[in-house]
């Protein structure tokens, strides 16, 4: 029987550790076409190959967890991207990453923009994401 390193090599060991040790919903597993599906869900746009994403998908789960909220990671690389977030009435961003959408109400509301975040800083990022999610 092959190791897990030979069964899983690069992009898809990474999806596979997440998945399991966190729980993951990743990319394809969920669509969320309704409002109601979507209501208190948190929406966390990363790509494997970004340091930062990889330190706050983490705390995303942990917060979401805590509030109550569900989850889901989209990987922009993935070719089924564009047609999930369009599932969720966003777009696949273009620019900055990670990005982390709130659904509550039937609205989406981003409420982090890792545009100016400098890797290191996840006290900063928790409290972020809970001003975020708490409507502050």
């Amino acid at each position: 029987m092959p190791s897990l390193k030979q069964r899983f090599s690069g992009r898809r060991l990474f999806r596979a550790a997440m998945a399991t040790v966190a729980g993951a919903v990743l990319v394809g597993t969920l669509t969320l076409t309704d409002a109601a599906a979507r209501d208190n869900t948190v929406v966390v746009f990363t790509a494997n190959w970004c340091a930062n994403c990889r330190e706050i998908v983490p705390i995303a789960r942990e917060i979401s967890g805590q509030n109550g909220l569900s989850i889901v990671v989209v990987d922009v690389d993935t070719p089924s991207a564009p047609k999930e977030a369009k599932s969720m009435g966003l777009e696949v961003p273009t620019r900055t990453l990670p990005q982390v959408y709130l659904f509550r109400g039937g609205q989406a509301r981003l409420i982090f923009d890792g545009s100016s975040y400098i890797y290191g800083q996840q006290d900063a990022v928790r409290s972020s994401l809970m001003r975020g999610i708490q409507g502050r």
